[in-house]
């Protein structure tokens, strides 16, 4: 009724006060719900002429996409001035954010109406303004890139030059010149070139830092051809900063944001091309919530058993093995299905899903034996037997973390000055020379530290919480059946 009423009348008073009721009632609608609101493409397409109202200049219409200009001639925009930061605008963004929230469909709306143009003509617009305007409108903006980025069917459209450079450039913190290239020793020149700053990554206010780098968590997990075909550049580099970022975070007094599910983060740590870093975005983000409010989100934790599953695993191995990425393996038999994307047939996209279990005894699964995935023995880092196209460099194996390769002589020296290797292992002999793996590097131990500490700690949230839980259950329960009788 609110949404009929907003595409029916023009009028400001009516906009500001539909889009604050639909902004706190998507975050109440059931997925399945959101679902059948996205299924009328003019209710996304209202919402972003209304930010369009607000902050695009008619300058920026020849940039917009024919699926915007579809709508954009019946808006007034300005020739000139700052953006409109109003409770109109504010609970727009809202709106369009709970709107998305694990829903594929929403999302997909989204991306064919031309969303992705108008963010990024908003972000650009809001930054030369006010800290405190700027940040509250990155960190909305910012939370429904990160809803875009979870669906796999949307996730690629985040590959943007554009939108990359704005959010995660990387500048080089030093440069070197070529006589000290040549004078510096080959471990120390791949460990400076690696040091990079990322602007969002590392951004003051902690919310903008966390959805940041969970664009780049759900980014990550797209092919390296994908990242190549799309912006010319490799995803190495921004894991690598993605870690860095996640070690370095104080956690805020307050919840950040609340979840409907850990579903995403579910799909996220089991996801083929997962690995390390992105595991740590995921549990630090499952910690900082279920540890605010225990009682509301260990049942949603227990409701996705394999999510349990994976943090019992990851407490249950060294950092050495966290480092060689060979979780996927071990919990390759509980590999979920993933969500539902066929959006002809949006009414079945929650019931298809089946990877959290809803109303399941989380207490049957915990103490259910066969449930629980025992770690195997595996060889922390596997010799490659494919050749590199450099001449005795061989192709990185598939268990490992690290991306360094040095000659024997170069590991052996790097060896002696670093304290960080903590094992070498010979790959690739053959006649044109022996090249070797590098261990683990400082940054990648002190994320596997951190993620082995968080899941020990929500794993001890659990036991601690689930008894008192059902106890509650089981008392309410005979309250009510009692009632019942009399």
């Amino acid at each position: 009724m609110v949404f009929n009423n907003l595409l029916s009348f023009d009028d400001i008073h009516m906009k500001r006060m539909g889009v604050a009721i639909i902004s706190i009632l998507a975050a109440e609608i059931s997925t399945s719900g959101l679902s059948d609101l996205a299924k009328d493409p003019r209710r996304i397409e209202c919402f972003l002429s209304y930010v369009a109202d607000k902050c695009l200049l008619v300058s920026d219409v020849p940039d917009l996409g024919s699926a915007l200009r579809s709508y954009m001639p019946q808006l007034r925009l300005r020739t000139e001035g700052a953006p409109i930061f109003d409770t109109t605008l504010r609970f727009t963004l809202s709106a369009l954010w709970n709107l998305t929230d694990e829903c594929p469909e929403a999302c997909l709306r989204f991306v064919r109406q031309g969303g992705l143009i108008i963010y990024e003509k908003v972000l650009k617009r809001f930054a030369d303004q006010n800290e405190e305007t700027k940040n509250h409108v990155y960190t909305k903006c910012l939370g429904l890139l990160n809803n875009v980025a979870e669906v796999e069917q949307t996730r690629e459209s985040l590959l943007k030059e554009s939108l990359m450079n704005f959010f995660f450039l990387l500048i080089p913190v030093k440069e070197k010149t070529y006589e000290t290239l040549l004078l510096s020793n080959y471990s120390e020149l791949l460990f400076d070139c690696a040091i990079m700053l990322c602007k969002m990554l590392r951004h003051p206010c902690i919310q903008i830092s966390y959805f940041a780098a969970g664009i780049i968590a759900h980014l990550s997990c797209l092919k390296d051809e994908i990242w190549l075909r799309n912006i010319q550049s490799s995803r190495e580099s921004y894991v690598k900063l993605l870690g860095q970022a996640v070690c370095n975070w104080q956690p805020p007094h307050s919840e950040m944001v609340a979840y409907r599910s850990f579903e995403p983060f579910g799909l996220l740590v089991l996801h083929p091309e997962s690995r390390l870093e992105i595991h740590l975005w995921a549990v630090w983000a499952i910690h900082h919530i279920l540890t605010r409010k225990e009682t509301r989100y260990v049942p949603v934790l227990c409701e996705c058993q394999p999510l349990l599953s994976f943090l019992r695993l990851v407490v249950s191995f060294d950092e050495g093995i966290l480092c060689a990425h060979n979780l996927q393996r071990q919990l390759s038999d509980q590999e979920p299905r993933s969500i539902n994307t066929d959006f002809h047939d949006n009414d079945n996209v929650e019931n298809n899903n089946n990877y959290c279990v809803k109303n399941s005894d989380p207490m049957k699964y915990l103490t259910t034996s066969s449930n629980v995935i025992r770690p195997q023995p595996s060889s922390v880092y596997s010799p490659s037997t494919d050749s590199d196209i450099f001449s005795g460099v061989p192709a990185l194996c598939e268990a490992a973390a690290g991306d360094c390769f040095m000659s024997e002589s170069q590991q052996t020296q790097s060896s002696r000055q670093s304290s960080t290797v903590t094992h070498v292992e010979p790959v690739g002999q053959s006649a044109e020379g022996v090249a070797a793996f590098v261990g683990p590097d400082e940054s990648q131990l002190a994320c596997a530290r951190l993620i082995r500490k968080m899941a020990s700690e929500i794993l001890a949230s659990v036991d601690r919480t689930l008894p008192t839980l059902q106890s509650t259950s089981i008392h309410n329960y005979n309250n009510n059946r009692h009632c019942d009788i009399t």
